[in-house]
């Protein structure tokens, strides 16, 4: 079903004009700031407030996905949910899973790694690597970098 004055992808993708573009009356809307510039936004209304919800940068998200993105956040507030709120909570919680599956092992090759270029002397590379495959990695190798203790940082030293 298309509304009267909705976008169509020709139109997203040709635009060039800055300005804000509306998607019929979805509260959905493109916004262009420059030739290369365009940002889906979803505007609504909470507590007598307007507030604006980023859904992403065209090209990289789609007419498509952004009325996805908006309808779902629609029927987030239709339930009372604040929108914004909600993609802060999926992705506080997603990151916290992430840090779970993160082994103290990984993540200290992956430090010594990054920090190695900083070291005026291969030999610190060296020491780092053996201090912890000899002193850390025997007791909190395996373990999610999350749920390492204070405890176990003592039994190392």
């Amino acid at each position: 079903m298309t509304m009267k004055n909705s976008l169509n992808t020709t139109f997203v993708q040709k635009a060039i004009k800055p300005g804000r573009y509306f998607d019929g009356g979805s509260g959905l809307h493109l916004l262009i700031r420059g030739k290369n510039k365009k940002y889906w936004i979803y505007r609504y209304m909470r507590s007598g407030k307007r507030q604006d919800m980023s859904l992403g940068v065209f090209p990289l998200v789609s007419l498509a996905e952004a009325r996805k993105k908006a309808v779902e956040a629609s029927f987030d507030l239709a339930k009372g949910i604040n929108p914004i709120e909600a993609r802060k909570a999926t992705k506080t919680a997603a990151l916290k899973e992430q840090q779970n599956r993160i082994n103290f092992r990984d993540f200290a090759k992956n430090c010594i790694e990054a920090k190695s270029h900083e070291w005026r002397n291969s030999k610190h590379g060296d020491q780092w690597t053996y201090t912890i495959e000899e002193f850390a990695n025997p007791i909190i190798g395996d373990k999610p970098i999350s749920q390492i203790t204070t405890e176990d940082i003592i039994t190392i030293l």
